[in-house]
């Protein structure tokens, strides 16, 4: 009886494969009072039994969730991201973009030439063409601007020690006569023209007032013709309805009599 005992005593067990994934097999001398936890979840009772769960307080119940704080580096790419973009800066961009992603090109004896595969080089979009209009006056703008540069550069090249010329005022307002002159024969021309306009319109003005006051006399008129023959009908129209009211009531009045 001895020698089995120890056979069983030196018989090494190696854990299997599966061992975490087997269950235990169920004691059968287990008290009574134990119980036995089917769920699969693992058992909280122990945990709990060594400390008790601390109840918050009412400000800690109540008090906000703290919001992580951003850093200003994140904050600047942000508002960096939320600015629009206009399409030559977005062309650009693309460019850029297309190339770094490609990478410089290496050399060297064990190297090949190896194509980009699916990389495609991006065109920036043409620029939209301005309208004649904004083109005018941007050309114009650009004359002003040389003008002004000559003319500072004038003023900058000038002797400044050399004294001005005098001005011949009489001959300034000579000049200024002739050249008023042709401007002032014109606003003559269109100021008279004006007037002979305005003394037409005012005369075509009579003519309809007086018109259109004829024109509402006569309808008056008209009117009261058509009221005065609707009153003459009405009148006939009662003289027709009393006589016929006399005839019956005389005809009743014989025949009652009978």
């Amino acid at each position: 009886m001895d020698a089995p005992n120890s056979i069983d005593a030196d018989v090494i067990t190696f854990p299997t494969a599966n061992e975490g994934k087997q269950t235990p097999p169920p004691q059968l001398n287990t008290d009574a009072t134990t119980v036995i936890h089917s769920s699969p979840l693992p058992d909280r009772s122990r945990s709990r039994q060594g400390s008790r769960a601390r109840k918050r307080t009412n400000e800690e119940i109540y008090q906000p969730p703290e919001i992580a704080k951003s850093s200003p580096t994140s904050t600047r790419l942000q508002r960096t991201a939320t600015l629009p973009t206009m399409p030559e800066a977005e062309a650009s961009h693309a460019w850029t973009k297309t190339f770094e992603h490609q990478g410089p090109p290496q050399t060297g004896e064990n190297t090949s030439f190896q194509p980009a595969g699916r990389e495609t080089v991006a065109v920036p979009a043409p620029l939209p063409q301005r309208n004649g209009f904004v083109k005018e006056i941007y050309d114009y703008q650009q004359q002003l601007e040389l003008e002004f540069r000559e003319f500072e550069r004038a003023m900058n090249e000038r002797d400044i020690s050399v004294d001005l010329d005098a001005i011949d005022w009489d001959e300034l307002e000579a000049r200024y006569n002739r050249e008023i002159q042709p401007c002032l024969a014109a606003e003559r021309e269109i100021m008279e023209e004006f007037n002979a306009r305005s003394a037409q319109f005012s005369l075509y003005m009579q003519v309809s007032n007086e018109h259109e006051s004829e024109r509402a006399i006569k309808r008056l008129r008209t009117r009261i013709a058509l009221a005065q023959n609707s009153e003459k009908l009405l009148a006939e129209k009662q003289a027709h309805h009393t006589n016929v009211l006399e005839a019956f009531q005389s005809a009743m009045a014989l025949l009652g009599s009978l």
